[in-house]
């Protein structure tokens, strides 16, 4: 005896739809740990962010050698030796030519 279409899709349906629904369920609990995994991703960002704004904010003060020497030496590093004096050095403009010619030139390029 043949099967009828009708008959044949009835044996089929049944087992592709349970097989279609458990994939499907499958396919939303992998999407739920997922998404778990990028909110705590998302929350260790937010926590790093606040934790460098509070580090900038705590270096802010620090703006000259001087600032800086006596930040680390609070902080027990020690300077080198050969290291010499700090001295802040304010810009000036480059010094003029002189205006008479000398037996010895020299040039330097001020950047």
């Amino acid at each position: 005896m043949k099967e009828r279409p009708l008959q044949l899709f009835g044996k089929v349906a049944i087992p592709l739809y349970i097989t279609l629904l458990l994939g499907l369920a499958l396919l939303g609990a992998a999407s739920q740990s997922l998404m778990r995994r990028q909110r705590q991703l998302i929350a260790s960002k937010q926590a790093l962010q606040l934790h460098i704004s509070e580090l900038h904010s705590s270096t802010a003060d620090i703006t000259s050698p001087a600032a800086i020497s006596s930040w680390a030496f609070a902080r027990g590093m020690v300077p080198v030796p050969e290291g010499g004096n700090i001295v802040s050095v304010a810009p000036e403009p480059a010094p003029t030519p002189p205006s008479h010619p000398t037996g010895l030139e020299m040039r330097t390029i001020w950047r």
